[in-house]
């Protein structure tokens, strides 16, 4: 991934830069190298990378990614990201735990000091504990991880009402923003739920 473009901002959303602090995001923003993006109280927006892999972060995030890899960070908050099938997936980094993921559609909130959750809507995804080789878990769709960051062992996972996520979720919802390009997936998945 090289870059992101800024598609959507609904309320206070701000480009990171590390050597001059934050800056009012706007439309058609190009988030790259070392930028990050935040969101204010209230406040989403959508990035679309250059492969179409769409990124929607939610109300008090920090978001970036590293140019040049598939891999991303959530500092905090929540995010919804959806990868196209075939183009080789990419890996989320947060403080507690890692996930990758390959053509799939799936949400993840971080909440630094309480809680993580993992959500698959489509497709599937490996988590697994930083620092912990070999302690990974495989979520398939409906199934979501709620643990705390400071967890010893990832918990079983439970089963979550799609349909529910899906009419619910302001993250897939998006004011203004057309539907999520994977949501014939996830409605199949609903149906086999």
């Amino acid at each position: 991934l090289t870059s992101a473009e800024v598609t959507k901002i609904i309320n206070r959303v701000s480009v990171i830069e590390p050597a001059k602090g934050a800056r009012p995001a706007t439309l058609r923003d190009v988030i790259k190298d070392n930028l990050g993006l935040e969101t204010g109280a209230r406040s989403r927006s959508e990035l679309l990378f250059q492969d179409n892999t769409l990124t929607r972060i939610g109300a008090e995030t920090f978001f970036s990614f590293k140019t040049g890899t598939r891999d991303l960070t959530l500092e905090k908050g929540s995010m919804l990201l959806q990868v196209p099938k075939g183009l080789g997936g990419a890996t989320i980094h947060t403080a507690a735990v890692t996930a990758a993921i390959t053509g799939t559609t799936i949400m993840m909130e971080y909440s630094p000091g309480q809680y993580l959750k993992v959500l698959v809507l489509e497709g599937s995804l490996r988590l697994s504990r930083n620092g912990s080789f070999g302690d990974s878990l495989v979520l398939h769709p409906g199934k979501m991880v709620i643990m705390r960051p400071d967890a010893k062992i990832i918990p079983e996972p439970i089963d979550v009402d799609l349909a529910e996520i899906v009419k619910t979720s302001p993250l897939v919802n998006f004011p203004g923003s057309k539907v999520l390009p994977s949501m014939p997936l996830i409605q199949a998945a609903i149906t086999d739920q």
